[in-house]
């Protein structure tokens, strides 16, 4: 009996040895279809059809960096792919727009495309889902997010003249003006003549003021309405001898007839015998023309914060020759013409005033649209 049971144990840790040895030999040579490594793995079918649209990161986001942008889809199975719709949803689907051709077919291998357009209304951050509907069997909606940023982007500036007196008219496109930045600027005022010296007196004429700068920013502009511009022009020269300068015009804008902006002219410069002249008044942002009371010199004329004042005229001696007249200003600045100058001999004239210089507008559009982070 003893005999049969010590058999029997030395029965079992023969086969416990040979079955150790099996499975740890089994580990160390990997069956060829599991092993990564092997040379002759069986490989996977293809899919009937795959979809995937490469730039999406693996967190299903992608951020578009201006108006329009074009997402590439690939078909990476072996049946052709139907792309059947493309829907916008989230949270500002009113402000994006599919404009691709639909449907579409894939080929195997190959590539489509999806032409999604960013429309905003209003500036800062958007946010969409494209759900695309294919025939992938597998992932028949395919769902990304798309981020955005919207702001205000400056499409255009237009720049407008004195133009004899007429108006020019322009009217604001719908997709270059929305908003606009707009700086006008009213026509500045003559510099007053000298004058003679009746053997009291002999006074430069004083110098015009400069027109109103009017700056109007994020002005809200009616889509597909006209326009109206007048461009002030500046007071005239006037002749010599004791006249008072000629004031400018108002620069204004107009919409269907209706005057919605006004940059007002700058006054010219006064001329008083015996009294002395005074400079003109010029309006905010535009300075006054100087004064000359008691001094054979024109004033020069008040500066808006253009270059173009016009400067006095020198005045003269005893000696019987004319003085000199004031300087124009410089056009499409809304500055103010200088006075002319005195003589100190009354067989002589005093020098013209100057002319004041015309108006000025400037529009600079906006619109709002996608751009980048």
């Amino acid at each position: 009996m003893k005999k049969t049971i010590i058999f029997l144990i030395k029965r079992l840790l023969y086969t416990g040895v040979i079955t150790l040895l099996f499975l740890l030999f089994s580990c160390s040579e990997p069956k060829e279809n599991i092993s990564s490594k092997s040379t002759n793995l069986i490989p996977p079918p293809v899919p009937d059809q795959n979809i995937n649209v490469s730039e999406i990161t693996k967190y299903g986001i992608y951020k578009i960096q201006s108006n329009n942008h074009v997402f590439t889809i690939e078909n990476n199975g072996g049946k052709p792919l139907e792309i059947n719709a493309v829907l916008i949803t989230g949270t500002n689907p009113a402000e994006f727009i599919n404009n691709s051709t639909l449907p579409f077919t894939i080929q195997p291998g190959d590539t489509g495309v999806i032409n999604i357009e960013c429309k905003p209304k209003v500036t800062g951050n958007k946010e969409i889902k494209i759900i695309i509907c294919s025939n992938d069997p597998d992932n028949k909606f395919y769902i990304f997010t798309v981020k955005a940023k919207a702001d205000w982007v400056v499409k255009s500036t237009s720049n407008f003249y004195y133009n004899n007196g007429f108006s020019e008219i322009f009217q604001t496109p719908t997709a270059n003006c929305i908003r606009a930045d707009i700086e006008l600027i009213g026509g500045g005022g003559g510099g007053a003549s000298g004058d003679e010296d009746d053997g009291r007196h002999a006074h430069g004429g004083g110098g015009g003021g400069a027109g109103e700068i009017l700056s109007r920013t994020n002005f809200e502009l009616i889509s597909s309405s006209n326009y109206s511009i007048y461009i002030g022009k500046g007071g005239a020269r006037v002749s010599h001898n004791r006249n008072d300068g000629k004031d400018g015009e108002n620069s204004y804008i107009s919409l269907n007839g209706n005057i919605i902006l006004t940059a007002r002219h700058g006054f010219g410069g006064l001329s008083r015998y015996i009294l002395g002249s005074n400079g003109g008044i010029g309006y905010p942002s535009g300075s006054n023309g100087k004064n000359s009371t008691s001094d054979p010199d024109g004033g020069s004329g008040g500066n808006n914060g253009k270059n173009g004042q016009g400067s006095g005229g020198d005045g003269k001696d005893n000696q019987g020759r004319n003085a000199d007249p004031g300087g124009d200003a410089a056009a499409n600045t809304g500055c103010g013409g200088g006075g002319g100058g005195s003589t100190k001999d009354n067989r002589n004239d005093g020098g013209d005033g100057g002319a004041g210089g015309s108006g000025y507008c400037q529009i600079i559009c906006s619109v709002v649209e996608c751009v980048p982070f």
